[in-house]
């Protein structure tokens, strides 16, 4: 995250509180009225750039957009890098801020979450909680695998740490992984199938469980792929629409007030861990809000 992102100030800022009525009685529950913060979190893939495509970032902010969820996308980079083919300024009109870092492994995204979490909070001056995590990671793992005693093994429990030190900072927090796109010639498979038998054993009573997102299911890299790793728009759109897919699993509609005020609630639902935390869409009006846990 960076100072821009909270000087948008005005844009999410919203006056919320109301009285519920519960049965005969009334009763203030809460006062939250913030976006649900989503954190793109990898390699090149989530940085995008590569041939001037913006990434899968691009599409998912519209996707949420339009279907009127309030989010707000946070990471230390918004710019892409030098590429002969640069990103055409048009398409730079989403929420830029993210965490995809070119050519890491996985090792080095564990190595910095703890201090990029921490950057977040002192750009905001306040404790900024990650609602999200969508985690496209080790690609570059394999491409040097049996380097540096880099293996699948390594690699997954490199992610445990990483998703640890998620955990740690905010426990309720939700962790999309993605079983990787595949390469024209990176075979993806075992460390997928790795992945996804890996999982359960991350699982717990304390924190919400991982979700994994397939974006290997049905991604063709001949037709996906501007190159033999990175996604075309093609590629993109079909990311994006498996990251919406798993997001708004666990964000359900309410209190939706039609077009002339514009006013829309959306809930997180943790309900298995006893916790549901409200967001809602900015918007001039006073929205009733509540939370629990």
């Amino acid at each position: 995250m960076n100072k821009r992102k909270r000087d948008k100030g005005n844009f999410w800022a919203i006056a919320a509180l109301t009285i519920i009525a519960l049965g005969a009685s009334p009763a203030v529950l809460a006062q939250t009225v913030v976006p649900i913060t989503v954190l793109p979190l990898g390699n090149s893939i989530t940085h995008g750039g590569v041939g001037g495509f913006p990434s899968y970032r691009r599409d998912l902010w519209f996707l949420l957009a339009n279907a009127g969820y309030a989010m707000d996308f946070i990471g230390s980079h918004t710019t892409y890098p030098y590429d002969p083919i640069p990103v055409p300024p048009a398409q730079l009109d989403f929420d830029l801020d993210h965490e995809g870092h070119s050519g890491w492994k996985v090792d080095e995204l564990e190595a910095n979450i703890e201090g990029w979490l921490q950057g977040y909070d002192a750009a905001a001056g306040a404790d900024i909680d990650v609602d999200i995590a969508l985690i496209h990671a080790g690609t570059n793992d394999l491409i040097n695998e049996g380097n540096n005693q880099t293996t699948i093994d390594s690699t997954l429990i490199e992610m445990g740490g990483l998703i640890a030190k998620l955990r740690a900072d905010n426990p309720n927090i939700i962790i999309l992984l993605a079983k990787i796109i595949p390469g024209t010639n990176l075979n993806t498979a075992p460390f997928n199938t790795a992945l996804e038998n890996w999982v359960p054993s991350q699982n717990n009573t304390e924190n919400p469980d991982i979700i994994v997102i397939d974006h290997a299911n049905g991604y063709v890299p001949a037709t996906d792929n501007f190159d033999s790793l990175h996604p075309n728009n093609l590629g993109e759109a079909k990311m994006a629409t498996a990251w919406f897919n798993g997001i708004t699993s666990f964000l359900t509609a309410g209190n939706q007030c039609g077009p002339e005020s514009e006013c829309a609630l959306f809930v997180l639902h943790r309900e298995a861990y006893g916790i549901t935390r409200v967001r809602v869409l900015p918007v001039n009006v006073v929205v009733g809000v509540f939370e629990i846990g």
